[in-house]
């Protein structure tokens, strides 16, 4: 039973995002599960299934992999994935210059958010080393399908315009002769800016709730 659930989750996820690979942290994908599965109509299925875990397996590494293995499969049940996979295949550059997206739990409200790991980018995207999307997000967040795909557009049209070579993205900003605490002034002006016209380009796709 539990050797055919990890075989489904693994096809559906390859299934999906073909030859990409994104990897959501363990702990992640069990704390929104488990919130996703309160009250629904299948929580007893989901409840017996881990019950299953206690009783076929001794050993704690066996016991965590299969409860991953029953995480991962109800992850995808749940169609807890899907706002992730529409970000992406609203902007092929994520796929195409990038290597691998890792998901994981953000331990406060600040840490939210995607970033670009990896070597800078060349100006021509042929040239480029494959970089890794990192997207912190909660748990509660996952579980919340509307919200949740507002926050991936949001933040993973950011990365777009770093990968592109035609926002000419530098990792930061030139010095400036008035000091540190100017030029952090600068920066947090700069950010602002680039969250509005992300903000626009979604508007205009009619992407964003009303009271954006």
């Amino acid at each position: 039973m539990l050797e055919a659930l990890c075989l489904k989750s693994f096809i559906n996820h390859n299934t999906l995002m073909q030859t990409y690979r994104i990897d959501y942290q363990p702990q992640l994908l069990e704390e929104a599960v488990l919130l996703a599965t309160r009250g629904h109509q299948d929580e007893h299925l989901f409840r017996w299934e881990r019950d299953q875990i206690y009783e076929r397996f001794e050993g704690p590494e066996e016991r965590e992999a299969a409860f991953q293995c029953v995480h991962r499969n109800w992850f995808g049940i749940l169609k807890l994935h899907q706002p992730l996979l529409e970000s992406f295949a609203a902007w092929p550059i994520l796929r195409e210059a990038t290597q691998h997206c890792l998901v994981m739990k953000a331990r406060a409200p600040k840490e939210l958010g995607a970033e670009l790991y990896g070597e800078a980018p060349n100006a021509a995207l042929e040239q480029r080393t494959p970089q890794i999307i990192l997207i912190q997000i909660t748990p509660r967040l996952l579980t919340q399908p509307s919200a949740c795909l507002t926050f991936f557009r949001h933040e993973l049209l950011h990365v777009a315009d770093m990968l592109d070579p035609r926002f000419e993205y530098v990792p930061d900003l030139p010095k400036s002769n008035a000091g540190p605490a100017h030029d952090q002034l600068l920066q947090n002006r700069y950010a602002v800016l680039w969250d509005i016209i992300i903000d626009g380009r979604l508007q205009q796709r009619g992407w964003l709730p009303p009271t954006t």
